[in-house]
């Protein structure tokens, strides 16, 4: 129950089917888990499109074959197991016995009552249009099913009042997606067979007798919504989105280690500025290893909070380590950054898949230490204190890591052959700095990145920078890509500035002591004159 070409999401698709009964678990497995090997079978069989693909190889969204849909469609008519309305079209004879509705209103003009069906039996319902034509959802008595794709007229006060739908006792599945603000009931206890509630919205508020939802496994609201004390109480929950950490208490975040078959939790930092958050962030990074079954993790930042917040500093060392299956790790740089890489992420080798996370500083031991992550696919590192050691990834190092993200003020890393062996894309930002000479130092041994094919640089400027320096750093750059045999897709921008602890040029490089390669850092077969000198001229420095 899709629009002709929609690109449909395997999470979603996954949900509805269970929701709809077509699913039945086994004592291995539970009904997710077979829905999915389904949705795998199907695209093995070539009879649905991938269309985007994690880093761990696994399909997100797909679409589905023009003949395989006409073939569905026509099979779906002629047993009636789908009734298609749509009122720009030619209207046809409908039946009276519909089961699933999928809806079409794309202009008011259309807008008709529904007749000549009995809705009471109308199992499952999506409706794609304006708000104003859809239909009274208390007619349709026995949902199990009910999709809503709307649209307003833009005005702040459009809303869409959904307090008719605790009526609805046999709903498993709510999924609305509409940019104004939705309604929901006061009260939500008779949805007591509910699994999924979706809301894409404006905004939202949910009533306090959710957390006795007993079967809800899926739970994502907008970010800006205050959930109600006691979501411990919902031991079902496999996906929450999003958990404010600004608006709970140390309690209430304390609390989450009773949602033991949680998989995946994603927070919201709504004030930069509140006093709790640090404390709230300390009281969940101890209780991560008591979530079993936790495989994802983000932090993301919410609307009010803006790129020139200042992130909050979290000692890492306090940070508890996940369980075995933990995949993925993402903390935006903008709401905290760890004092230091923790030292059991290394523990994660056969894993983690993703790792998104700003430190305070970054040593070469740091690196080393996830060198042996045997699946890591995907690494944006941000460093807010640029480094003074060089960079190195040594051979052998990150085997699976496709596509890395260095972000810091300073540029300085190396590739030494045999490392990083998958690596196609490489994003790198920093800073250009005033009278700075760079030399070969910027980027050394890109040539032994044998499947790189794209290489993106955001170039900012430093205090005291100029547009010659910018030009400078620019040229370095593709000077160290050119090195490579098949040079791969080049994507240079400057920009006005790479967030960093604003630095002197003279203060910060004058120190670092990167002269040249030791012999223990020395690359097998690399030439002498490949070096790391970085040459300050302290006058222009000195005159910032």
């Amino acid at each position: 129950m899709y629009p002709e070409n929609c690109t449909i999401w395997k999470d979603d698709l996954v949900r509805r089917w269970v929701a709809e009964g077509f699913i039945e678990g086994d004592r291995e497995r539970d009904n997710e888990a077979i829905a999915q090997s389904h949705f795998e079978e199907l695209v093995y069989r070539g009879m649905i499109q991938a269309i985007d693909i994690n880093y761990n190889d696994q399909v997100l969204s797909c679409i589905v074959h023009p003949m395989v849909l006409d073939f569905a469609i026509s099979m779906s008519a002629e047993d009636n197991f789908i009734t298609t309305v749509d009122y720009s079209k030619n209207a046809r004879e409908l039946s009276s016995k519909v089961r699933r509705l999928l809806l079409f209103y794309s202009s008011a003009k259309y807008a008709a009552k529904l007749s000549g069906m009995t809705l009471s039996q109308v199992r499952s319902l999506a409706f794609y249009g304006l708000v104003k034509c859809l239909p009274s959802i208390r007619e349709f008595k026995f949902l199990r099913v009910l999709v809503l794709h709307l649209w307003g007229d833009h005005d702040d006060s459009t809303r869409l009042n959904l307090s008719g739908i605790d009526r609805l006792f046999q709903l498993k599945y709510l999924k609305v997606t509409c940019n104004f603000c939705v309604q929901l009931p006061t009260q939500m206890w008779g949805l007591n067979l509910l699994e999924t509630l979706e809301i894409n919205a404006k905004e939202t508020s949910v009533p306090e007798d959710i957390v006795h939802l007993k079967y809800l496994a899926h739970l994502c609201l907008p970010a800006v919504t205050m959930l109600p004390y006691g979501m411990s109480r919902l031991r079902s929950l496999r996906t929450l989105k999003h958990f404010d950490l600004c608006g709970s208490s140390d309690e209430e975040v304390k609390s989450l280690k009773e949602l033991s078959v949680l998989e995946e939790l994603q927070l919201v930092l709504t004030t930069a500025s509140a006093d709790s958050v640090e404390r709230n962030l300390n009281v969940l990074v101890s209780i991560l290893w008591l979530l079993d079954n936790l495989k994802s993790l983000a932090l993301v930042r919410g609307a009010s909070v803006t790129k020139d917040s200042v992130p909050i500093i979290i000692d890492s060392s306090c940070m508890s380590c996940p369980t075995d299956g933990f995949e993925r790790l993402e903390l935006h740089r903008g709401t905290c950054i760890l004092r230091s890489l923790p030292r059991w992420i290394g523990q994660l080798g056969r894993s983690l898949c993703i790792l998104k996370l700003g430190v305070l500083g970054i040593l070469k031991k740091d690196v080393d230490s996830l060198a042996g992550l045997q699946v890591l696919k995907f690494f944006p590192l941000y460093v807010r204190i640029p480094t003074v050691q060089l960079i190195i990834f040594t051979s052998d190092a990150f085997p699976a890591l496709e596509c890395f993200k260095f972000r810091s003020g300073v540029l300085c890393i190396a590739f030494q052959p045999r490392a990083v062996p998958k690596l196609r894309r490489l994003k790198l930002s920093f800073n250009a700095y005033s009278g700075v000479e760079y030399g070969h130092s910027m980027v050394v041994g890109i040539e032994h990145l044998l499947n790189l094919q794209e290489v993106s640089g955001r170039i900012g400027a430093a205090v005291g920078a100029k547009v010659s320096d910018t030009r400078s750093a620019v040229s370095t750059l593709k000077g160290a890509i050119s090195r490579h045999s098949m040079i791969p897709r080049l994507n240079m921008k400057t920009v006005d500035w790479i967030e960093d602890d604003r630095v002197r040029a003279g203060d910060m490089l004058s120190k670092m002591q990167i002269n040249t390669l030791s012999e223990d850092h020395r690359f097998p077969g690399a030439k002498s004159e490949v070096n790391t000198n970085i040459k300050v001229d302290e006058r222009s420095s000195r005159h910032e």
